[in-house]
């Protein structure tokens, strides 16, 4: 169950950080290549967490770094959004 929870929440991370919007701010503000580093580790981030989940079961210490892994996602998908909202404003700005 988890497995699929961590799943989900890296899929909708990549197909925010394939927003085009997202993009040309992160391009304006120069923080591109940071969100593609982000969008190229986030596969490796989830095939981690996905072995690791199989794993807390057994082991404390394995639940509790998934679980810091887990909040590290929702703090990404917090970034994310905020830059979103930003990208929008710049964008509902330009056309008033």
């Amino acid at each position: 169950m988890a497995e699929i929870v961590v799943s989900a929440v890296i899929t909708v991370l990549c197909e925010k950080l394939i927003s085009g919007d997202l993009m040309k701010l992160a391009r304006s503000e120069g923080i591109d290549s940071q969100l593609k580093k982000w969008k190229k580790n986030l596969p490796m981030i989830q095939a981690v967490l996905a072995d690791a989940t199989q794993k807390q079961i057994k082991e404390r210490a394995v639940q509790l770094w998934v679980n810091d892994l887990q909040y590290l996602d929702y703090d990404i998908d917090d970034v994310l959004d905020d830059l979103a909202t930003e990208a929008l404003r710049r964008k509902l700005n330009q056309e008033a």
